[in-house]
């Protein structure tokens, strides 16, 4: 967060914005961890995550989830956002 808002502080006068997105998302590198799981260690991770993510008790869909928030911050719609720290997690972090 600190290189987000210093970077976005120095560059402003040039009017290029800087955020960032913190994801929890479902990956591909994920699928392969869950596969190295046992059965038992998929159910506990699973019921786990059930109540570290309050939407929906699980990572993120890149397409449904996280593509529409990069689209947006690519847009001139974000034009008047710098500095700031997106989390794409399902609430994760308010929990922590």
């Amino acid at each position: 967060m600190a290189w987000t808002r210093t970077v976005a502080q120095e560059w402003a006068k040039y009017g290029i914005t800087v955020n960032s997105v913190v994801p929890a998302i479902w990956t591909p590198m994920y699928d392969a961890w869950r596969a190295r799981m046992s059965d038992q260690e998929r159910m506990i991770h699973d019921m786990a995550m059930q109540h570290v993510v309050p939407l929906g008790g699980k990572l993120g869909d890149p397409d449904g989830d996280m593509a529409p928030v990069m689209v947006f911050l690519a847009s001139d719609a974000s034009h008047f956002m710098t500095g700031q720290c997106f989390a794409v997690d399902g609430g994760m972090i308010m929990l922590g």
